[in-house]
């Protein structure tokens, strides 16, 4: 249209003021600069109620009649601006990926909206294939915060050499070398084979020990390992023979590391913590195999790598397209400088992203991950992410308090849930809902101080209202062996489901166990000196996992 000589203005329901608009996107295209933006955080009128379209045809002298309207919305950018008689024109948005931001409960909603941006802006061929497209949508954010995090860091510690572990490291390292071409830094990359299998085997020492002194330059001790999520237990070991050599530390750099272990050969970098994190691992995998142990060739430690099964092959084939649109998005948003600048909420972002892929429910997102193979043993090779779940485990689940059926052969039954048909969601949650309707009668009974449901069971309070909290009160209400006589939570307040009490209320009521559902070990015992403060029965304190071992038995 501008070659044309058209009259172009934007507009947009938008938070940010125009200034902020144009100065994002003059960053992409200087070609902005001179165009005019409308938003509604300025004018006092959306699109969605029509008000925007109005203030811009009044300060526009524009006529509807001879208006074209691009936009992605159906409504406020299609129906809207059709019923006032200007021409409309729907773009697509991403398909199944339209709810990418709508998902992202972001700290940041500027970086959230911008890395959407990106991810719309390079994904505009409809023809482009799924693996490619999962890049630049998921992969893309999610990889390029936690490289961007991690080369700041080594810019401030003066790291000048990054080491990307096999297999994880494989996109990492393509992020890391477009963000450090497009902005001039002076840090080396390397791709290093490893594995949890390799480098636990003690078999291995001598040649690890060659390989090391053979790919790792660790004078100075201004390099760093990159990993991307675990205990760090098995990097440790490779840096046990840095260490040897050293007698330093090594630096290395993770996701997200599960656990408070601490090496006397490592000093760990985590983005995050305790995060659902397994999907990093998809997201991330390399197209080549496991690396085994090492071999002698020669005087040269070389790796020997897991040869490819049929499998394997197909999977590895859209890694490379998944890992090309990992790589544009990374090369367009690093050419932009102000990323460098803004690590900690580029981080934050993609953390969001990463939380929001785990609850996903989108078929084609759902699909492509859960029909990854994956194994945390080394051993079930075989074994799917998250295999769609028959008819037959569904009503075993429900039978069977909400428990994974024996017959499950996947890595994560939550995210298999998710893939559920449209009859299995009906099964599931009317189950559900007759969970919910006991257990807010056994509560309601208990906060109106009235016989329980079941005289001579024991009664139980159970202390926390998150998801395992939530898991184990379904368990107790399926059994009919047990009265919930309170849920308590210490931030009762802002939990709306059920009759969630505070502990002080909960310590009212005649009660056999209190059940602390927390997971985390550390945050369960302060849960559990907090209760004792409060006047709990130190005695009848159980965790849950104790607890339903017992359940279990019986």
């Amino acid at each position: 249209h501008l070659k044309e000589n058209d009259r172009v203005v934007l507009i947009s329901d938008m938070y940010l003021s125009a200034n902020q608009i144009h100065y994002i996107l003059e960053s992409v295209d200087p070609i902005f600069k001179e165009l005019r933006i409308y938003v509604s955080s300025e004018q006092n009128a959306t699109k969605s109620s029509g008000g925007l379209f109005s203030v811009v045809a009044d300060k526009e002298d524009a006529d509807y009649t001879k208006w074209i309207h691009y936009g992605d919305n159906k409504y406020s950018d299609f129906t809207i601006p059709k019923f006032l008689g200007i021409t409309s024109v729907i773009i697509d948005n991403g398909g199944c990926f339209a709810k990418t931001f709508s998902e992202i409960k972001s700290r940041s909603l500027f970086w959230a909206g911008y890395l959407e941006g990106v991810s719309k802006k390079l994904s505009q061929d409809r023809d482009m294939p799924l693996p490619k497209k999962m890049g630049i949508y998921w992969g893309g954010p999610i990889c390029f915060g936690y490289v961007n995090w991690i080369i700041v860091i080594a810019l401030k510690r003066h790291f000048d050499h990054l080491y990307f572990i096999a297999r994880d490291g494989y996109v990492l390292k393509i992020v890391a070398d477009r963000i450090i071409k497009n902005n001039g830094l002076d840090i080396k990359t390397s791709y290093i084979y490893g594995s949890r299998k390799a480098w636990r085997n003690e078999d291995n020492a001598e040649l690890i020990g060659k390989y090391i002194e053979q790919n790792i330059d660790f004078k100075d001790n201004r390099f760093a390992l990159v990993d991307t999520q675990g205990s760090g237990r098995s990097v440790s070991k490779f840096a046990e023979k840095i260490f040897s050599r050293t007698s330093e530390k090594t630096n290395c750099f993770l996701f997200d590391k599960i656990d408070d272990y601490q090496s006397e050969y490592c000093r760990f970098y985590s983005m995050c913590s305790a995060t659902d994190s397994a999907l990093i691992e998809h997201l991330c995998r390399a197209p080549h195999g496991v690396t085994l142990g090492y071999a002698d060739r020669e005087g040269v430690s070389v790796p020997i790598i897991a040869e490819q099964q049929k499998w394997e092959y197909e999977e590895y084939k859209k890694t490379n397209s998944y890992a090309e649109g990992v790589a544009e998005f990374a090369n367009e948003l690093s050419m932009n400088s102000i990323a460098i600048c803004e690590y900690d909420q580029i981080a934050d972002v993609s953390i969001d992203y990463l939380k929001a892929l785990n609850k996903s429910c989108e078929r084609e997102v759902t699909d492509y991950f859960g029909d990854m193979h994956f194994s945390s043993n080394m051993i079930d090779m075989d074994m799917l992410f998250a295999p769609k779940l028959t008819n037959v485990e569904v009503e075993t689940y429900m039978k069977n308090y909400l428990c994974v059926p024996e017959s499950y052969y996947g890595c994560s039954f939550d995210y298999s849930l998710r893939r559920c048909s449209y009859a299995q969601k009906m099964m599931l949650q009317l189950d559900m809902k007759n969970i919910q309707k006991s257990l807010q009668d056994q509560l309601s009974q208990a906060a109106e101080k009235k016989d329980v449901l079941y005289p001579g069971k024991p009664n139980i309070v159970v202390y926390g209202a998150g998801k395992n909290g939530i898991k184990v009160c379904s368990m107790l209400v399926k059994s009919h062996s047990y009265n919930i006589v309170a849920w308590a939570d210490i931030d009762y307040k802002s939990k709306e489901i059920y009759n969630v009490c505070s502990i002080d209320e909960a310590l009212e009521r005649e009660y056999d166990y209190i059940v602390i559902t927390i997971k985390n070990e550390n945050v369960s015992e302060s849960a559990r000196d907090m209760l004792i403060s409060c006047g709990a029965d130190e005695k009848k304190i159980v965790t849950a996992d104790i607890f339903m071992r017992q359940f279990y038995a019986k």
